[in-house]
């Protein structure tokens, strides 16, 4: 990959940024974008990284890393940035999902956890069928009758509030321990 000047440099695949989009992308500190859907974050963010890569703003060996919501946003952005800027240079931007990024870093020091905590090796995160199946196991019978996103909400609102050691016996502080340890899977029948 060529080296472009930072004031040579300009937005790839013909693009046209508006001044202070141009401002953005060529700043040496941090920037906050507030835009509605659609309005172009996502080229924002990919002719940023272009910028970076091409100008060598991030030397090599450095990466970028980029951190999304959703798994498709994180692949649009990162095959945006390989269009621009080639595999290579491409190769050196990092883009996934904040539970992607989150189970990199467990894997990462897995072995640093207690036993007591660490999770099986072929865990996975955010799989609602398991986490449903826990709390099930853990005697939870849903007695408000809440069904999707309200059942998924609120599995997480009581996941998230557990805090280590576990100290109360309630249906997350017993779902916990299946989760990190196993004994409940999609496969398994619970009644």
């Amino acid at each position: 990959m060529n080296i472009i000047s930072p004031d040579e440099w300009t937005p790839c695949d013909g693009v046209i940024l508006e001044a202070a989009a141009d401002k953005a992308v060529r700043s040496d500190s941090h920037v906050l974008v507030i835009a509605g859907p659609g309005a172009g974050k996502t080229e924002l963010l990919a002719q940023k990284a272009a910028y970076l890569l091409q100008t060598n703003q991030c030397r090599d060996p450095q990466r970028i890393l980029a951190i999304s919501c959703k798994k498709d946003a994180a692949q649009n952005l990162k095959e945006r940035v390989e269009q621009r800027c080639g595999t290579e240079a491409g190769g050196r931007f990092i883009s996934m999902t904040y539970d992607a990024f989150s189970k990199s870093l467990l894997d990462h020091f897995l072995y640093a956890l207690p036993v007591a905590l660490r999770p099986q090796p072929e865990y996975q995160i955010n799989d609602d069928t398991v986490i449903d199946a826990a709390f099930k196991k853990a005697g939870f019978k849903n007695p408000d009758g809440l069904r999707g996103s309200r059942l998924k909400k609120y599995y997480d609102d009581s996941l998230s509030g557990v805090t280590l050691p576990i100290d109360k016996s309630g249906f997350a502080e017993a779902s916990w321990p299946l989760l990190l340890r196993g004994g409940v899977g999609p496969s398994e029948n619970f009644v």
